[in-house]
């Protein structure tokens, strides 16, 4: 029989590197500054949200000992299942990222049942390098390039949800 040849961007066990952090590989994908299109490929909304680093303000005190923080209000966004957004790549950087964490849990829940009272604590292994890359895979969905300035396109209120409002980009009032 025939031995077939994995897509070279196909990940394998034998191709991941091991030794790279979560957010290094989604770095190696885009930059912080770009535009990318991640998808929920979950069967639940996910939810998350995000501080954009303009919304920080950091500062030293009058005796330039203590260094402190001043944030606004974060920005909460939800996806439904299927549903893709094209969002900013440090929102993407924690959004990717979570909805890892969550699927892989999930995962481990629907295999193994309910945590009782006396058992061992579980392992997650969020650090599963070949998982990490085929999950990245499922929810970046690549860079985008957005136009900003056309006319033609529907004009959308796209101001940061509410962590009330219930989605990430509430619809045109226009009649």
């Amino acid at each position: 029989m025939p031995r077939i040849q994995p897509k070279s961007d196909q990940h394998t066990a034998a191709t991941v590197n091991v030794k790279k952090l979560f957010r290094e590989r989604l770095i190696d994908r885009f930059k912080a500054t770009d535009f990318v299109r991640v998808i929920n490929p979950d069967n639940e909304d996910f939810e998350w949200n995000y501080l954009p680093s303009s919304k920080e303000d950091l500062q030293m005190s009058s005796d330039g000992m203590h260094r402190y923080a001043l944030r606004e209000e974060p920005e909460y966004y939800l996806l439904a299942p299927g549903e893709s957004e094209v969002i900013i790549g440090e929102n993407a950087y924690i959004m990717i990222e979570a909805l890892f964490k969550k699927m892989v849990a999930k995962k481990l829940y629907m295999d193994h049942g309910d945590f009782k009272p006396g058992q061992p604590a579980r392992n997650f292994n969020f650090s599963d390098a070949l998982a990490q890359e085929q999950l990245i895979d499922k929810i970046y969905l690549g860079k985008e390039q957005p136009n900003f300035g056309t006319s033609n396109v529907e004009a959308t209120n796209d101001t940061p949800a509410t962590k009330d409002s219930g989605t990430a980009r509430p619809k045109s009032t226009r009649a």
